[in-house]
């Protein structure tokens, strides 16, 4: 008797220790899930202008359910020569946890020739 409860209280043990790993991996990808929202909302009210693009930085809080996140985004340019147009846009998310800052970075790179080739932005503003 003593044997069979040994190893039910190993189990049970087990059991709870795979289940906290479960919801803690469940909070991890609710708060990226969250991060990737509050992306595509930086991105739709505050969109860059392609034909004024040049470096610079901006940031802002979120309102709502999400006022423990803000944002910031750095352009710079990624390339040496200037005539090249490519620059690096980084968009970070940022929220506490425990006392800790946490960060989710979204990074791409535009190259101001292929938008004006695509259609994004006129010509006249590349060439100038």
């Amino acid at each position: 008797m003593l044997i069979a409860i040994a190893i039910a209280s190993g189990g049970l043990t087990l059991l709870v220790a795979a289940a906290n790993k479960c919801l803690s991996v469940v909070k991890k990808a609710k708060i990226y899930d969250d991060c990737r929202q509050l992306y595509a909302e930086v991105e739709r009210t505050f969109p860059l202008q392609l034909d004024e693009l040049e470096e610079d930085s901006e940031s802002g809080n979120f309102e709502g359910e999400f006022s423990e996140y803000s944002w910031q985004r750095d352009v710079t340019l990624f390339t040496e020569e200037e005539d090249d147009g490519v620059y690096k846009v980084s968009t970070r998310i940022q929220w506490s946890a425990r006392g800790q800052p946490k960060f989710e970075e979204f990074v791409s790179l535009i190259h101001l020739p292929s938008a004006k080739r695509m259609g994004f932005i006129a010509r006249e503003a590349v060439d100038r």
